[in-house]
């Protein structure tokens, strides 16, 4: 008797992981399915449209550097896309996803924030930060490891007051600039601040190369900024 109820048993077990393994074989197949049958993936293609309410009354645009949207990667929780047409609105702060849809109409939407991790184009990085006064900001990242610039892109509106325009402009992107020291993020208007981020004794040798390279962290180049994130990671 109770070995027919270990036998029942058994058979109970093995049908209950066999279910478990149909219905995540059924799940897959239905966004393989979706994917075969509408030709876009529900994970990347899935945030509301997005809406330019400027373009007709506003000169220039308030994308980061250009109208034309760049081909690069993005990262969404753990998913990784290739070959993707990106912008970054740093007016309202979007990144744009721009894509033809089933029937070849050309279509932009807005990535959910809360689903970004980062994004790239060329040689430049952009990944979701916690600044001290933007929670959830979208930052360009230079360098790597522990030392780190990140630069908060912004755009404004003017008003014009030139006769035969149109009622506002784009303002030429701004950035401010945060260094990031492991878990630390302080805002950087000028070398001061960032050598008062540094050690006492390490302080002589961050003035020394800042002034023997020409850097100005406020006014140079990217390259120069992340020469200074490998300077002050071997320091």
């Amino acid at each position: 008797m109770i070995l027919r109820f270990f036998q029942l048993y058994s058979i109970f077990i093995i049908g209950l992981l066999a279910g478990f393994g149909s219905y995540s074989a059924v799940a897959q197949n239905i966004e393989a399915n979706h994917e075969r049958d509408f030709g876009l993936n529900p994970k990347l293609y899935n945030g509301v449209l997005y809406a330019d309410f400027y373009g007709h009354q506003a000169d220039g645009h308030p994308f980061i550097d250009q109208k034309e949207f760049h081909l690069g990667t993005l990262t969404l929780y753990n998913e990784h896309y290739e070959e993707v047409l990106l912008n970054y609105d740093i007016y309202s702060q979007k990144i744009i996803l721009a894509f033809n849809d089933i029937h070849e109409a050309s279509r932009q939407i807005e990535v959910p924030l809360e689903n970004l991790v980062s994004f790239q184009w060329d040689d430049k990085r952009f990944m979701r930060a916690d600044l001290p006064v933007h929670p959830a900001a979208i930052v360009q990242a230079l360098g790597f490891d522990k030392h780190q610039f990140y630069f908060y892109w912004i755009k404004t509106l003017v008003a014009n007051t030139h006769q035969n325009s149109k009622d506002y402009s784009f303002s030429s992107p701004k950035k401010v600039i945060y260094f990031k020291q492991g878990d630390r993020l302080v805002e950087i208007k000028k070398n001061k601040d960032l050598i008062r981020c540094m050690e006492l004794s390490k302080q002589d040798a961050v003035k020394k190369w800042l002034r023997s390279n020409g850097v100005k962290v406020q006014k140079s180049n990217e390259l120069s900024l992340i020469l200074l994130t490998q300077f002050l990671n071997e320091l």
